[in-house]
């Protein structure tokens, strides 16, 4: 402002002596050597230009001035207004740091002190921030990630899906695969098994009416499908006995043995191809003489084997007569009593 008052004054100096120079001007023209009049005019209207354009000057000026002055005043007010808000900031600064900032004597001290808070801040602030940056980079390529990931996750999902599709036609047919490769399989064993059924069924009645020729007897072997979709397969066994269907349960003793011994014998015919051992527990059970003679010769004729292989057979029995079986080796298990000692098991062997 006191600038502002010395340009002022400078000019309005100026002014004053313009003035002193107007009033000379009538002299002018011959005191300074102009010949006429239009001469010392155009002299006279460049000194007066100058005078409007020094005039302008100082009324910008004077403006300029008074715009200074108020915002002198306004600026006194907001510095009272700053003073009031320093003061409330002092009593929070004073507050975040533990120390009475209204101690200090001067402006300067406390300004100092701030200004050293401030750079502690700003140092703080500066590192935060770059810690800040890092994190921000950080997040940004875990983001990039997060994102590559469910990108790929939304693949694999897709592939899982598609896969799980391929699964689910695979598995159809497979199913049917299987269900035809099983009806198939069936279809060739139950073939197979009425085959062999049918060839039990003969053999079996062969044999059995080798031990009751004297009677009309058949015996017949039957498949049964039970169970869902006939997945269960029992095989049955009928018996036509002098013209009528009876339980084997009905036979007597002598002949539920021989059906036993001649079904047994037919399967050593039937797997002959495969058989190569035949274990007899007490094959002549309930048999007359004349049947354990038969039973013997039966014996006789399979040690020589079926199908042309022989076969190796096992017999238990308390028939005496079946040791007289040539190229058997005969194992006796007897018990004796001896005197003070009690009952004694005795092995024999012989071989014929």
């Amino acid at each position: 402002i006191r600038e502002h008052e010395r340009s002022i004054s400078t000019l309005s100096t100026k002014l004053k002596e313009i003035d002193v120079e107007m009033s000379l001007l009538k002299d002018l023209p011959q005191k300074h050597g102009f010949e006429n009049l239009e001469e010392a005019y155009e002299e006279l209207m460049k000194m007066y230009n100058e005078y409007m354009n020094a005039k302008r000057y100082v009324e910008e000026k004077r403006e300029e001035y008074e715009n200074n002055m108020k915002r002198y005043k306004e600026l006194k007010l907001e510095i009272s207004s700053m003073k009031e808000e320093l003061q409330s900031m002092m009593k929070s600064i004073s507050k975040f740091i533990g120390e009475d900032l209204s101690t200090y004597e001067t402006l300067d001290n406390l300004s100092n002190t701030v200004l050293e808070l401030l750079k502690k801040m700003k140092t703080t602030y500066e590192r935060l921030s770059e810690e800040t940056n890092a994190l921000r980079v950080e997040l940004g390529s875990l983001q990039g990630t997060l994102k590559n990931d469910k990108e790929r996750i939304a693949a694999l999902r897709e592939e899982i899906i598609r896969l799980q599709k391929d699964k689910e036609k695979l598995l159809r047919i497979v199913k049917e695969l299987k269900d035809k490769v099983l009806e198939r399989i069936k279809e060739a064993s139950l073939k197979i098994l009425q085959e062999a059924l049918a060839r039990l069924s003969v053999y079996t009645t062969e044999y059995l009416r080798t031990f009751i020729g004297d009677k009309d007897i058949k015996v017949k072997f039957n498949i049964e499908l039970t169970g869902q979709h006939g997945r269960n397969i029992n095989v049955k066994l009928t018996i036509n006995y002098e013209g009528s269907a009876i339980g084997w349960e009905n036979l007597s003793g002598g002949e539920q043995t021989a059906l036993a011994f001649s079904i047994r014998l037919a399967l050593a015919r039937v797997l002959g191809k495969y058989l190569g051992l035949l274990i007899l527990d007490e094959p002549t059970e309930h048999l007359d003489e004349e049947r354990v003679d038969t039973i013997r010769e039966l014996i006789q004729e399979l040690q020589k084997g079926v199908h042309g292989r022989k076969s190796q057979i096992i017999l238990v029995s308390h028939e005496r007569s079946l040791t007289n079986i040539e190229n058997a080796r005969i194992i006796k298990f007897e018990i004796t009593r001896r005197p003070n000692k009690g009952p004694v098991s005795v092995v024999t062997i012989h071989d014929s």
